[in-house]
């Protein structure tokens, strides 16, 4: 059940680059810059995540729910830091941190559309993360694959939709892609 959430999971963020694929080259482009600081973020957080599963796991194991309490509010803290600065960061700057990426400017300017709206998923998705690390250390993985579950088909459903305009929905292309993962991830949470 770990390995099926960890690739669900990825599958959420794969899935909005498959379906931009079909706009265009410079949209995929744009779309895959801005999971590429989704993808940081995630770097991050599983370093937060692994640190505190080792204490949980412990502290579950012992039946000490105040040191899993700690142990959980300290990651959370960490992670929600993080997720806000990145957040701040992708809203305030977007063109300015995919100009580290590329100098190609009609990337940056998609890619700009895309990052400005998806930024708004990481601070629930730090937070999911860190509660689903914390669920498989206290061996409550199916609620995390459930979970998970739902968000992917949320995106998958919200991204067709969104993305090329289905049943007389605006067709938004890679801001489409945005709010579908922001949705499903807010969603999942």
């Amino acid at each position: 059940p770990i390995m099926l959430q960890n690739f669900l999971n990825a599958f959420v963020n794969i899935i909005d680059t498959v379906m931009i694929g079909k706009l265009g080259t410079v949209e995929l482009a744009a779309v895959g810059l801005g999971n590429q600081l989704f993808f940081l973020l995630n770097l991050i957080l599983y370093g937060i995540a692994s640190g505190s599963m080792v204490f949980t796991a412990q502290f579950w194991g012992k039946k000490d729910l105040k040191g899993l309490q700690k142990t959980l509010g300290i990651s959370m803290s960490a992670a929600v830091c993080f997720s806000i600065i990145f957040t701040v960061c992708c809203i305030r700057m977007p063109g300015e941190i995919l100009s580290l990426y590329t100098k190609d400017e009609a990337v940056i300017q998609t890619g700009v559309r895309y990052l400005s709206i998806s930024a708004w998923c990481f601070i629930p998705f730090a937070v999911n993360f860190i509660l689903m690390i914390t669920l498989r250390s206290i061996e409550k993985v199916r609620i995390a694959v459930a979970a998970t579950s739902v968000s992917l088909v949320v995106n998958m459903t919200l991204n067709a939709v969104l993305i090329f305009g289905l049943f007389g929905a605006p067709a938004l292309g890679v801001r489409g892609a945005a709010i579908a993962t922001v949705a499903a991830r807010f969603v999942e949470l």
